[in-house]
């Protein structure tokens, strides 16, 4: 019973399935049958699909066995499967379904998704694409551009319900801190290849720099139906062709400071998934070197001046 092989045309589906008998003029008596082993391969499609398959292997190359069984990869080409990792996934996980071979799971075509992103006991949906021999991770991808200016805006990264969380910056050295902060990709906004790789990726771009930008460029790296969206306050006005925002149903939004009640949400939230700022500390009588540290961008990311001066 395996549904990868039912038809859109009814009259192809005499045949299209050698365990179910729905041929033209069957006898009465093999009609009910019939009907048992239709439900019982939805019923095969269903359990594919609401989470009961957990899986098996290692946190870098996941095993599962499916419901249909899959008999090739012709076969299983963009068909759904929900999986239940046994374990929390390493870097660049596989997955083996049904012995067919261990296949990439990617967050976007040929992007990885990061060491720890498919939690141990949680479910996930994944799209097989023979063409491009890999799972894609369902789900959205957001990227935080300035988000060094603003203070803990990649460690949210980490416990958000996007798939993949990517983070612009303008210097390299910071690259591997925004990894270990939850950023699943770090994109330097200087290099226009590495911006070509994410051309039309992102679901939302959450701007918190105060300075202007290439804008066309971010734009250009919005899915269709992306939101370019600011909590910074940028000094200049924002420029963008209307036909890019009409071809691609993209918007432009913003929001200011939380309300109180928004604010102490934030901090619950914080307080629950012990989400603590990355700070710099100085004492007070070094405040000047504090300020130089400041003006020179090494900090990171917020300074904090103590007093020493009784």
């Amino acid at each position: 019973m395996t549904l990868y092989t039912w038809s859109k045309t009814a009259s192809n589906n005499a045949t299209a399935d050698s365990t179910i008998n729905w041929a033209e003029g069957q006898s009465p008596s093999s009609v009910n049958d019939s009907a048992r082993a239709t439900m019982a391969g939805v019923a095969k499609f269903r359990d594919d699909n609401n989470g009961s398959i957990t899986t098996g292997g290692s946190s870098t190359a996941y095993t599962a066995t499916s419901n249909q069984i899959f008999d090739s990869l012709a076969h299983l080409d963009k068909q759904q499967i929900t999986i239940v990792p046994h374990t929390t996934s390493g870097a660049s996980p596989t997955l083996n379904v049904d012995s067919l071979g261990a296949k990439a799971i990617n967050y976007a075509t040929g992007q990885a998704v990061a060491t720890g992103a498919l939690v141990q006991a949680t479910p996930y949906r994944l799209t097989y694409y023979n063409a491009t021999n890999e799972f894609i991770l369902e789900g959205q991808v957001a990227a935080v551009t300035g988000a060094f200016t603003f203070g803990g805006a990649v460690a949210f990264g980490s416990t958000t319900s996007f798939t993949g969380k990517a983070s612009f910056t303008s210097t390299d050295s910071k690259r591997e801190e925004a990894v270990r902060l939850g950023a699943h990709q770090v994109i330097n906004s200087r290099h226009d290849d590495e911006l070509s790789k994410i051309r039309g990726a992102l679901d939302m771009i959450l701007v918190t720099a105060n300075v202007p930008l290439n804008w066309a460029a971010y734009f250009d790296c919005l899915a269709p139906k992306g939101v370019l969206h600011f909590v910074g306050v940028v000094p200049e006005p924002v420029s963008v062709m209307p036909i890019t925002l009409i071809l691609g149903q993209k918007s432009v939004s913003g929001t200011p400071l939380g309300s109180p009640s928004n604010t102490r949400r934030m901090i619950e939230f914080c307080a629950r998934h012990q989400i603590a700022p990355v700070i710099e500390t100085f004492p007070m009588s070094r405040a000047n070197e504090a300020l130089e540290h400041l003006e020179a961008g090494k900090a990171r990311y917020r300074i904090v001046l103590e007093n020493d001066l009784r």
